[in-house]
């Protein structure tokens, strides 16, 4: 179960940190993205769902969880 998103809105060319604060299911878990692609710059972390980088253009993205149960 995902309890909180932190994904805060970007700017081009601005440091970015965002990401998940979930429970439920079985660790460990593992992120991905299920649609589209992050924008240029920005990198997931599949283990922690963070997302950091400095962005060099805008986007949006969809992720995934998958865990066992």
């Amino acid at each position: 179960m995902i309890s909180q998103a932190n994904f805060p809105p970007g700017q081009v060319g601005q440091a970015y940190d965002g990401g998940f604060f979930y429970g439920g299911g079985v660790p460990p878990y593992t992120w991905s993205i299920s649609a589209g692609a992050l924008p240029p710059g920005l990198a997931i972390n599949t283990t922690t769902s963070e997302v950091k980088g400095h962005p060099h253009q805008g986007g949006h993205i969809q992720l995934h969880r998958a865990h066992r149960r």
